[in-house]
């Protein structure tokens, strides 16, 4: 079974503020870390995204597409965001425990993620480690606020924050497309002739995969210029719309409750917590799901606009879908882990989580280059659906080999590494053997 550090461990180590030694993790912790991260590779590499009805319309490619996005798609990040606020909360009591502010320091590490996320977007797209730097600065005040607060005010302030985006979201919904309800009145010809336009685009997108694409790096990287140029509006509009806080608030809020430090001593809790969730989860994301695809298909001539009671709910059960997903998922894992031969199995995935940010890069980086995106590969349309499934799953076997060989020598992953000698403003030890 996974070995968890006791709370003194966790957290009452006087010495210098520096980041969690590989001695204080929680395996816990890195195994949902790696669980997402692996997750996340198929949902990225969906072979064409909602298109892929029209593309790919077998009722066996269909149901391998809609797997992905019920079971993956806004939940897994949605999962590393629970995750992200969790490790806030073990840093924000390592801090308080050496009486240091954790606020420039904190400050300075998202900073520093969003640096690294914007060089790394120049090649390959990282988009979500924006997300977490910008989302990371409203988490970090109102838990260093809320620190010695009951654990409850933290649920209060992200139903707050639940209150205040969905009273902007919903009737944006209700809103769109509102004078438009059942099937759109289509001729069939125009139809036919969108999709043969559609495939015909796709298939010169599959030809250019099979040779050198070098020429796009100078496109790509004159884009990122003038995208960063807008940074600050970009920051501001995600601020709009709080989710990922909401989700790193609840990572606080089961840190300081003590259900995540030790999880052996609250299995009734995830045993509860899965009962609920994962039912509930599953039929919200399913219904989310149909209607958003049903509501895709009508703006291209197929499928049935929603019905205004449905564009009314639309949000809200995106949203019950979104979190209790992952709630599901950590209960699931929490419980797994305490069964000896599961926490042999989920054992491989701590070094993954371990380097979470490298594996996330790594994760980019690969798919790159097998479909051809900068250098000769295979396209995704032409494999098609489970084709490039059975792709991904070796580049996901091959993270957890790399992961596990780096760890063996190194005490955290490269971009690790670097992440956490900027945060601190000094060089990270590297070597286990410099350790000793």
């Amino acid at each position: 079974m996974l070995s968890e550090p006791s709370d003194i461990e966790a957290v009452a180590d006087t010495r210098s503020f520096g980041p969690v030694r590989p001695q204080e993790r929680v395996p816990l912790l890195d195994v949902l870390r790696g669980f997402a991260i692996l997750g996340i590779l198929f949902v990225n590499n969906d072979v064409a995204g909602y298109h892929t009805e029209i593309l790919f319309p077998s009722a066996l490619d269909q149901f391998g597409h809609r797997l992905i996005y019920v079971l993956g798609s806004g939940k897994l990040w949605t999962l590393f965001a629970i995750l992200y606020g969790v490790g806030f909360a073990i840093q924000l009591e390592r801090a308080d425990a050496r009486g240091t502010n954790i606020i420039p320091v904190y400050l300075r590490r998202q900073f520093f993620l969003a640096l690294i996320g914007c060089v790394l977007l120049f090649v390959i797209y990282v988009g979500q480690l924006l997300n977490l730097a910008v989302h990371g600065v409203p988490m970090l005040l109102i838990g260093y606020v809320l620190r010695r607060r009951p654990p409850s005010w933290l649920l209060f302030a992200a139903v707050a924050l639940l209150a205040i985006n969905m009273s902007t979201v919903i009737p944006r919904d209700f809103e769109r497309d509102s004078g438009l309800s059942g099937s759109p009145a289509v001729v069939q010809e125009d139809v036919t002739s969108q999709i043969e336009d559609l495939r015909a685009d796709y298939e010169t997108v599959a030809e250019q995969a099979t040779s050198w694409n070098l020429d796009r790096f100078g496109p790509q990287f004159r884009g990122q210029l003038r995208w960063y140029a807008h940074f600050p509006g970009y920051v501001l509009q995600s601020w709009k719309n709080p989710n990922y806080v909401i989700y790193m608030l609840l990572g606080i809020f089961l840190w300081r409750i003590g259900v995540l430090r030790e999880a052996a001593r609250h299995r009734s809790f995830f045993v509860v917590l899965l009962a609920v969730t994962l039912p509930v989860g599953l039929v919200a994301a399913i219904y989310w799901d149909t209607v958003w695809h049903s509501w895709r298909l009508a703006e291209f001539g197929l499928g049935a606009y929603p019905t205004p009671l449905t564009r009314l709910v639309f949000s809200p059960i995106g949203f019950i879908s979104t979190l209790c997903m992952p709630l599901a998922y950590i209960a699931g894992l929490a419980l797994l882990v305490q069964h000896k031969v599961w926490s042999r199995v989920l054992s491989v995935l701590v070094p993954v989580g371990r380097m979470a940010l490298s594996n996330y890069a790594l994760q980019a980086l690969l798919p790159a280059l097998v479909f051809g995106v900068y250098t000769p590969g295979v396209s995704k349309v032409t494999l098609g659906v489970w084709l490039t499934i059975a792709v991904l799953i070796p580049l996901a076997g091959l993270q957890v080999a790399i992961s596990r060989v780096w760890l063996r020598s190194y005490l955290f992953g490269p971009l690790e590494w670097l992440w956490r000698s900027l945060t601190y403003w000094r060089l990270q030890p590297m070597h286990r053997t410099g350790t000793a």
